[in-house]
């Protein structure tokens, strides 16, 4: 079990009238298992104000069941309000089926409510500043836990409770691991440990301070101890022998009479060698996360492979972002020496696409043996189905997503390497085992593991059985013909605290899951009906009974009569949905409609004394490529370069080609000639200081292609790179210009790049070889996302595509089911036109915050930036169908006019490829307008303010939404994320500048910054649309009496 902590700093102060929260991360590092790492406690700021401060441990060892009750109680030494967030991976095929919260001094037991409804309710409640707890499972066999609020100077206390299986290893011994080496002293641990149903004693590998022995108590073995002020540092680790070829087994009866049963057969394995092909694939999984596997076991591993298989032929293929040849070794004698070599000195580096699997092996007519060595969790693809392979996967990483895993091994087998030796690991996947076939009887049913799983020796059943029979036969045999039947009498269970049911249901979950997507309404059932965590079910605990009957949730058992009561009374409201967005969305294209057919006359406003943009706080985007799906400019010249652009009959926005990119089309500025006074349209190629021009000559190395290197990672090649100065200040104007007569008042203020300023930017622009400085920059900067975002940046306007793409995709590697972080991608993919990937976060953000609208919205835009126009529009269409709370209502509203423009514009793009009979005609309408802008960003609790500055002076913001032109921006989203729209119909000549004002979010998060992006359409609805995509990170939070820019274009 690994547990990372996050507490939040939370402090409450009016902004303008807006909720400003700030959040302080702490994290909390306890991993379990056989290959515990040491445990860390840090803080985001370095400061140490949360601890652990009392530990108790209670483990019931029943047979080869342990139930593991840890109960924390944290300690705030601040003067701060916290809220924190534990995240934890749990053993193969373990679920956490207990949870509770100190409530009012007392724990109170969570119950299971589906995952979405939870989070919802959660966060709803948590803006009351209460007491809410909520335990989910997230990506992978991970678990997580968010509490609210730990209180200044006071204390929390949790309890997690979970049943695991314990196996037979090689030894016929059954193992039990907890770590117990806790980051400070304690002022209490308690740990208990009972074995129970063992026909030998237990005995302790390894414990915290040698004085655990247990003692024979009537049935059971029993060891204590009780420590204050204590600290342990070592692992709780138990051995239980077991005899080969013996049987146990038992039944709990049911209130209709049947029973649940546990059936532990410990045979003697048997088994037949398998053969090796003479060439074998090596699969190395060179991505971020690879940093944190265990490289001595798979060296290890690897070592005893080729001692049993001492000739062979090795393809050696690396795994990331991409998936590419490393080479071919030919091991001969067992020598592996250069192989190893190789392997030692890879990179690692980028996001994992498991998916990449799939699409190779899919195409090999000739079935292959592979070896894959992975962390077993794909961050930036989708999981790999099977494949004609017969892959072998070792997973040494604490994170992993072993369902998805097993089923990529289902020709092969998947080897958990934190829960196995590397003798054993070998001697699992040297061998073809016995199957198990099932129970011949027919009264029994629901009997898990499923017909035809290979069996090594040790098997556990489980099932139900009907009636009085209490004898079951198993049925053992090679290629599914049964060769060999064993009988078993059940025994009754007297033992209250072995939980049969909730063990059956943990491995029909197990079984279920091998296909997620088919059998996703029976998890959600069989999880609400015992109390488990599940991909879709989460347990919750709420404050109060008020609350169990308002969000109609089902409460522990202690509260259930006052629930019923206060249900039968009505003396409680229940949360009334809101559904009528369709509503709203028909009167709001009534208010276009009008708005749209009014003819605007714009005033003319006069020059104004100059202001000082000294104290300007401002920002323009670092990104440099905007709105292709091809590489960045080559960077530009030394000197600006600045070309008259010759009319245009027609006024319209510079794009480029989707095929091309070209530098005078990517850096483009409006500059005043005094001698014509008019506007003219200029291109600015960049002005850099000395020595600029020969960085810019030199080549930058698409690592992601290399293969040589002698770091640990991925390869890294030896292309020096002149870079003897530093970049300049950008003259910049976000790439959209067109044609422009007349004057303006407004100067445009001088842009500030504050990332070129980060040390870590300035050693790559001065480096020889970027790549190597990036990555020995990247030790300090191993977590941030604005690190990666800032890098990835430089190496698009360096044309190294690809080294992009896999640097930037490590933001997917550094959280499990972060929406922000994940938004944070969703804006990238989408202004550099890779739609595929955009795509695939988009949808991986639903699937974590399905109650959130903008979910939906940025889902089905990414659908029509991928052709998909039907999916898009019924998805958009689906938005104003859906049930929301009342809180994500309110903190939405006005969503729905943004909304009916994209649909009339989808109609109206694209109606001959639509079917349009279940949108209601009365949101049909075209409304094509000369400009649309659209602002988006990442951070939920966030205000951002969209301001469009039109040429003659006025400005378009929440506290002047319209202006005498035609401009109309839409609602004001102080909470959520956003989208704010500005429209005008006709527009008028001259330049427009789109700001931001920035007030600040109630979170500081690992996704760092605010992402901002901003969208911007000329003719958007004509049938002549052109888009450009900005995004940015914001800095400086605050009230600000300029906004920060996001950049200009002329009309």
């Amino acid at each position: 079990m690994e547990i990372f902590l996050f507490y939040h700093l939370v402090s409450y102060k009016s902004l303008c009238m807006k909720r400003y929260y700030v959040l302080l991360g702490l994290l909390l590092s306890i991993i379990s298992g056989a290959y515990a790492q040491i445990p860390t406690l840090t803080v985001g700021d370095g400061s140490r104000d949360v601890v652990i401060d009392r530990v108790n441990t209670e483990v019931n060892i029943i047979g080869n069941i342990a139930t593991t009750k840890i109960t924390l109680t944290f300690k705030n030494n601040s003067d701060r309000t916290l809220e924190g967030t534990l995240t934890f991976p749990m053993p193969e095929g373990v679920t956490i089926s207990g949870y509770a919260l100190d409530i009012n001094g007392k724990m109170r037991q969570a119950v299971p409510v589906a995952k979405a409804k939870a989070t919802e309710v959660f966060e709803s409640i948590q803006h009351r500043n209460v007491d809410p707890g909520i335990l989910e499972q997230v990506e992978g066999n991970n678990f997580r836990t968010r509490i609210f609020p730990f209180p200044a100077r006071g204390t929390r206390t949790i309890a997690i409770s979970y049943e695991e299986a314990l196996k037979l290893d090689g030894q016929h011994n059954l193992k039990y691991h907890l770590p117990l080496d806790y980051p400070n002293a304690l002022s209490a641990f308690d740990l208990k440990v009972t074995v129970t149903a063992s026909a030998e004693k237990p005995s302790f590998i390894e414990q915290p301070d040698g004085s655990l022995s247990f003692n024979n108590v009537g049935p059971s073995y029993i060891a204590q101890m009780h420590k204050e002020h204590y600290k342990p540092t070592k692992t709780l680790s138990i051995q239980l022998p077991k005899k080969i070829n013996t049987v146990e087994s038992v039944y709990a009866p049911n209130e209709d009479g049947s029973a649940y049963f546990l059936i532990n057969d410990y045979a003697q394995p048997q088994s037949k060698a398998k053969v090796w092909m003479p060439k074998i694939d090596l699969i190395w999984d060179v991505s971020l996360s690879g940093l944190k596997r265990d490289h001595a076991k798979e060296w290890a591993v690897l070592d005893l492979f080729f001692k049993k298989n001492p000739n062979t032929t090795i393809d050696l293929k690396l795994l990331n972002t991409y998936f590419r040849e490393a080479g071919t070794y030919v091991i001969s004698k067992g020598n592996w020496n250069a192989l190893k070599q190789k392997l030692q000195s890879l990179i690692y580096d980028g996001g994992t696409d498991l998916s990449l699997l799939s699409k190779s092996y899919l195409r090999n007519k000739m079935v292959k043996d592979v070896l894959l060595f992975t962390d077993g969790m794909s961050t930036f693809g989708d999981d790999a189905l099977p494949v004609n392979a017969n892959i072998y996967t070792f997973i040494a990483g604490q994170k992993a997503n072993y369902v998805a895993m097993q089923q990529l091994s289902r020709s092969g087998k998947m080897v958990n390497l934190n829960a196995t030796s590397a003798a054993d690991a070998i001697q699992q996947i040297s061998s073809t085992y016995y199957q198990f076939l099932g129970i011949a009887q027919s009264e029994v049913t629901q009997v898990y593991p499923a017909k035809a799983t290979a069996i090594a020796g040790h098997n556990i059943v489980t099932g139900l059985i009907a009636g009085t029979a209490k004898q079951v036969t198993l049925l053992y045999g090679w290629n599914g013909v049964v060769s060999e039947r064993r009988t078993v009498t059940l025994l009754r269970n007297n033992n209250p605290a072995l939980n049969l049911h909730k063990l059956w249901a943990q491995q029909k979950i197990n079984t279920l899951n091998q296909d997620y997507k088919k059998n996703a309404a029976e998890i959600a059932d069989i999880a609400q009906q015992f109390g488990i965590v599940t991909r879709n079910t989460s347990l919750m605990v709420l404050e109060s009974v008020n609350d169990y009957v308002q969000y109609d949730i089902t409460p522990p058992e202690e509260l259930m009569a006052e629930y019923l009561q206060l249900k039968k009374d009505k003396s409680v409201l229940e949360e009334q949905r809101i559904t009528d967005l369709l509503a709203q969305a028909i009167q709001m294209t009534t208010n276009l409609k009008e708005w749209w057919g009014t003819t605007f006359r714009a005033q003319t406003r006069f020059p104004k004394p100059q202001k000082d943009i000294s104290t300007r706080n401002q920002m323009v985007s670092e990104d440099y490529q905007v709105g292709t799906a091809d590489a960045p400019p080559p960077p530009p010249s030394a000197t600006a370069m600045y070309r008259a652009a010759p009319a245009a009959e027609e006024k319209r926005m510079e794009v480029r080609d989707e095929k091309s990119a070209s530098t005078k089309d990517m850096a483009s500025v409006n500059i005043t000639d005094p001698a014509r006074k008019a506007v003219q349209q200029y291109t600015v190629e960049t002005q850099y200081t000395a020595g600029a021009a020969e960085m810019a000559k030199a080549p930058v190395a698409n690592v992601a292609a290399a293969l040589d290197g002698s770091a640990p990672g991925m390869p890294v090649v030896t292309d020096n790179i002149s870079m003897d100065g530093l970049l300049g200040t950008y003259a910049w104007s976000t790439d959209i210009v067109g044609q422009v007569e007349g004057e303006t008042d407004y100067r445009e203020p001088e842009p500030v790049m504050p990332s070129k300023q980060m040390p870590y930017m300035i050693a790559i622009r001065m480096s020889k070889n970027p790549y190597r400085t990036y990555l020995s920059q990247r030790t300090e900067n191993i977590n941030k996302p604005t690190f990666y975002y800032h890098v990835a940046n430089y190496f698009f306007s360096k044309n190294a595509t690809d080294t992009a793409m896999m640097i930037l995709s490590n933001i997917a590697e550094l959280d499990i089911e972060d929406a922000p972080l994940m938004k944070m991608l969703v804006y990238k993919m989408k202004q550099l036109g890779k739609y595929e990937k955009e795509l695939w976060c988009a949808k991986k953000v639903l699937e974590w915050r399905p109650m959130d609208p903008q979910s939906h919205r940025d889902y089905a835009l990414a659908l029509a930036d991928n052709g998909q126009y039907q999916a898009a529009l019924d998805n958009l269409y689906g938005i104003l169908q859906g049930s929301y709370s009342p809180e994500a209502a309110n903190r939405d509203d006005g969503i729905e006019e943004v909304i009916v423009m994209e649909i009339n514009q989808l109609i109206s793009k694209h109606r001959s490829q639509l079917s349009i009979s279940k949108i209601d005609p009365e949101l049909i309408k075209d409304f094509p307008v000369d400009i649309r802008v659209v602002l988006n960003w990442n951070h939920m609790d966030t205000d951002i303010d969209l301001w469009v500055t039109q040429p003659n002076g006025e400005r378009c913001m929440y506290s002047a939404p319209t202006t005498t032109a035609g401009g109309r921006i839409s609602n004001d989203f102080t909470q959520g994320y956003g989208p704010e729209q500005f429209l005008l119909k006709k527009a008028i000549k001259g330049k427009y500048i789109i700001e931001t004002n920035y007030f600040g979010e109630s979170q500081f998060v690992l996704s760092g910054a605010t992402t901002v992006m901003a969208e911007i359409y000329l003719y958007y609805g004509s049938g002549k649309e052109e888009r450009k995509v900005v995004t940015l990170q914001m800095s400086d939070a605050g009230n600000t009496t300029e906004g920060m820019l996001v950049g200009s274009f002329t009309f």
